[in-house]
This record gives C-alpha cells, sequence and structure tokens, in this order.
C-alpha cells in the first residue's frame, strides 16, 4: 500500500445505526430544499402574471425616441372622439391629444405636448405647434411638429428654440415616436407634414441655406432628400404626384413632382397666390384653389387686382400645361361689396363650395355668402346669404353626391340639394344648447358620414373677438355633440379661457 494513503475504516454495526442523526439533517435539508423552489416558482409566475397585465413602457432613447402606453386610444367597435387641445399663451401639460368615450362619457388624455420636449417641466417658454396635427388617411396615426418656442418681437411669430420636432401618434397601438429633430421650417407660413395616401410615410420640406428642400421620411425615421429648390405648400393628388408653390406668397408658377421618376416641372401661372386646395379630375386635369388674384399692400392687406378671377378656381391640363382660369358667369350678379369668394372646400367629385364675407353698404355690417361650383357643367350658383362675419364648414353627402350640409353662421343647420338648387331642412340647435357668454363662437366640425343630413353636429365654442381680450374662465368652452333628433347634448372637453381644440376623429 503506498505511503500517506488513508486506510478505510471498518465496522461491525450497519451505517445507519452508526449516523442516524446525519440522516435525519439530510431529509430536512431536502424538505427546506422543495419548499424554497416551490415559493420561487410561486414568485416567478406571479411576476410574470403582473408583468403580462402591465407592461413596461420602452426605455426612451434620443435618436428615434419611442413610448408605449398601456391606453389603446381605438378599437373596433369604440364610440369615441379624438381631438388634439392646445394651450396658446403659457406652458401646460393639458396640451396634446385627448379622446372622450361616447359610452362611459369620460374624457383621458392620450398625449402630451409638454412632456415631449419639455419632460423636466422646469421652462418658461412657450411649448407651440407648427401649424395643426395631421390625421393619416387610414385614421390611425397624428403627425405633428412641436418645439420650445419664444415670440419675436416684431413679427409676433413663434420661433422655435431648438428647432421643431416631427413626431407621430399611433392611435391604434398608443404609440408615439419621434421621427425629427431640431428641424429648421419656413417661418410666416405654416407647411404642415403631408401623409402619403397608404399611410406609411410622410413629405415634409426643411429649410436648408437658404432653400426649401423637399423631403420624404418613413415611419422608421429613415429620410430621404427628393429635391432642393423652393418647394412650398405640397399637396398630394395620387400615388405619384405632388403639387405645390414655388414660392410665397406669390408665385408665377405652380410645380408638379414625379414621386415615381423622382422628377419635377413647372407649368406657368401668372398672379396665382396660396395653394389652398387641389384635386385631380379624369383626362389628366387638375382643379387648384387658391386665394383669388391678390396682391399684398401696405401692411399685408389683400387688394383684388382683377375683378374676373375672383373665385380664385383654375384649371390645368397636365398634358398641355395650359392654365384656364375659371371666370364669373354674367348671368350671376353679385353684390358690389363682394371683393373676393374664397373656395373652402371639395364636395366629392362634382363640386367645390365657396364663401365670402363683406360688410353691408347700407348697415356697414358684416354677412356671408356661398356659392356652388359645378366641375362638371362649369356654373356657378348662390346658395345663401347670413349675417355672419365667419365662414363655416361645409360638407358632402356622401351617400348623396349632390347634398351638402353647411351652417347660417348662427344656430342653424341646412342640407341644400345642389342640382334642384333648394333647401331641403334647415334644423335649429339655439333651443337645444344656448350661449351663455357673448364672447363665445361656434366653429362646426361634420365628422362623421352617418350622420350626414345634420341629424348629429359638433361643434367647437370658443372665445373670439377683441373685445373678450383677455378671455374670461368659463366652463361653457370645448367641444359638444348635439343631437338635433332627441333635442340633447353632450359636453365632450372642458376647456380653460386660453385653450383651443381641434376635432381629429369620430367612431360612433
Amino acid at each position: 500500500m503506498p505511503e500517506n494513503q488513508a486506510v478505510p475504516i471498518q465496522s461491525d454495526q450497519p451505517k445507519t445505526e452508526q449516523f442516524p442523526s446525519l440522516e435525519k439533517k439530510k431529509s430536512k435539508k431536502w424538505l427546506w430544499i422543495l419548499l424554497s423552489t416551490i415559493l420561487i416558482l410561486i414568485l416567478i409566475g406571479v411576476g410574470v402574471w403582473l408583468l403580462l397585465k402591465n407592461p413596461p413602457n420602452p426605455t426612451s432613447k434620443e435618436s428615434g425616441e419611442q413610448a408605449t402606453s398601456s391606453a389603446k386610444p381605438i378599437s373596433k367597435g369604440d364610440s369615441k372622439i379624438i381631438y388634439s387641445k392646445l394651450m396658446l399663451n403659457q406652458p401646460t401639460n393639458r396640451a396634446g391629444i385627448w379622446d372622450y368615450d361616447l359610452k362611459t362619457k369620460k374624457e383621458r388624455q392620450l398625449l402630451s405636448f409638454f412632456d415631449l420636449v419639455a419632460p423636466s417641466k422646469n421652462i418658461s417658454e412657450k411649448v407651440s405647434l407648427y401649424g395643426n396635427t395631421v390625421l393619416s388617411p387610414d385614421k390611425t396615426k397624428v403627425a405633428f411638429y412641436v418645439g420650445l418656442t419664444s415670440q419675436d418681437p416684431k413679427s409676433h411669430i413663434d420661433i422655435a428654440i431648438n428647432g421643431w420636432d416631427l413626431w407621430f401618434y399611433d392611435l391604434v397601438k398608443g404609440e408615439k415616436k419621434k421621427l425629427l429633430s431640431g428641424a429648421s421650417l419656413y417661418s410666416g407660413y405654416i407647411q404642415e407634414p403631408v401623409w402619403s395616401l397608404d399611410s406609411k410615410s410622410l413629405y415634409i420640406t426643411l429649410n436648408r441655406e437658404g432653400r426649401n428642400d423637399l423631403f420624404s421620411i418613413d415611419l422608421s425615421g429613415n429620410s430621404k432628400n427628393l429635391a432642393q429648390g423652393n418647394f412650398f405648400w405640397p399637396k398630394i393628388i395620387d400615388d405619384n404626384t405632388l403639387v405645390y408653390n414655388t414660392s410665397l406668397p406669390k408665385t408665377n408658377e405652380i410645380g408638379i413632382f414625379n414621386l415615381e421618376s423622382n422628377t419635377h416641372y413647372t407649368i406657368s401661372d401668372p398672379t396665382s397666390a396660396y395653394l389652398m386646395m387641389v384635386k385631380k379630375l379624369e383626362n389628366n386635369y387638375l382643379i387648384k384653389a387658391s386665394y383669388p388674384d391678390l396682391v399684398f399692400g401696405y401692411g399685408g392687406k389683400p387688394e383684388l387686382i382683377d375683378k374676373q378671377n375672383i373665385l380664385g378656381l383654375e384649371k390645368i391640363n397636365l398634358k398641355t400645361h395650359q392654365v384656364e382660369k375659371i371666370k364669373i358667369p354674367s348671368s350671376l350678379s353679385l353684390d358690389p361689396a363682394v371683393k373676393r369668394i374664397q373656395p373652402i372646400s371639395f364636395c366629392n367629385n362634382n363640386w367645390v363650395t365657396l364663401g365670402s364675407v363683406q360688410n353691408d353698404i347700407k348697415s356697414g355690417e358684416k354677412y356671408t355668402s356661398y356659392y356652388a361650383y359645378n366641375i362638371q357643367k362649369e356654373s356657378v350658383q348662390q346658395l345663401l346669404t347670413s349675417p355672419s362675419n365667419t365662414m363655416t364648414p361645409t360638407v358632402c353627402n356622401f351617400k348623396m353626391p349632390n347634398e351638402l350640409i353647411y351652417s347660417d353662421g348662427g344656430a342653424k343647420v341646412i342640407t341644400y340639394d345642389l342640382t334642384n338648387q333648394r333647401e331641403l331642412g334647415v334644423k335649429d340647435y339655439s333651443q337645444i344648447i344656448t350661449k351663455s357668454d357673448g364672447c363665445l363662437y361656434d366653429t362646426y366640425n361634420y365628422h362623421n358620414p352617418s350622420n350626414i343630413g345634420g341629424d348629429v353636429i359638433y361643434l367647437n365654442r370658443s372665445f373670439g373677438g377683441v373685445v373678450c381680450s383677455p378671455p374670461v374662465a368659463t366652463d361653457k368652452q370645448g367641444i359638444y355633440r348635439v343631437d338635433l333628433r332627441d333635442k340633447s347634448f353632450i359636453q365632450i372637453s372642458y376647456d380653460r379661457s386660453d385653450e383651443e381644440d381641434q376635432i381629429l376623429l369620430v367612431e360612433e
């Protein structure tokens, strides 16, 4: 046997009887291990359940910041109103995107603009939007520019201190994402982001070395400089075409950009200004609505230079590049006080609605006139004249293409048959919901095609007028849903004195 090797000890007694206490300790040890394992598995199971029930928000990043809200704004079967709320004069985290559930009758904030640019909240600057929030064509996303601003003392324009950030908010997923940081945008003439028709990307213009370049940016934040030059107020008319101004506020030409070939050209369009709306018609024609032939004199006040072109409508042939200005027909007798007729909206493919605000020569009071232009027949008809100083939105009945819904500027909602040139019905909501403050005024929003016919309207009640400055707080300011069938109303939002709401979407 090798030296230093241990020799086993031999024993006549069984080992179990020789070491009884050791066996008991081993049994207790295994019992504790089993109980501890069961307890750990229970704790892990509870943790996983809580994680699935309340998923955490992803950590924000400096570039391509994304966060997820547990609240889903819209889903199938919902009855909700989605709207954005702006605070005009002071920093606040109430400014943002909100929703109201028509079933639970509860208002909820989905997103705070303030938190996007000033999460520390220790600021004195104003949090501003550049323009308005823009809903995507598929009605599932909202894009907007936001930034910290200070007001220029001369121009009174809000100037972004660190540039503008481009964001979008997904109404289905409850996600927000920053696409661009510190963008330099054109001051004085707001140019909001433009959605592609498939809602998968945006077209924007950025101020670069004195130019206003055209870019595309997808929803992952990947951008592409499509062209350098002067691209103002781009409007998308089909999957492959953008229409834009080549200068502001006045331009002598209109630009056409082909997104498929990445090429662009201009069409001579003398004395055109402020491209407002454009629509592609059959046979390669465009109908373009802009402010009519105006020049901008002292103090920026517009002056009409050609009364024949008072409508501000043009037809453009994309093949021949010929521009045809739509004239006032001699059969339409206009009041001498009418100086310009401004396009309001396109109505299907058949009509353009227009309006004008002017002073009555005898009384000096302001009144509004409404008109409709028939695109196919190239004719103009006058609809209504009402004592109001504000043009209200007009909405087409998609089920009945020749029916129009509009307001008299007061509390009456009018359904009009454009083909037969007659009123189909007038509904007055003044006995349902009354104004308790003379400084409040109503703007109308008709969003749900199923409610067309004026049975259900949405209106935004807010402060207006110099005599109402500074505004006084009231609980009557906000968005209302008025049902003219059962003569009832619901106040959707309760705004503070200097807040304003913009309805984005109605699902009911």
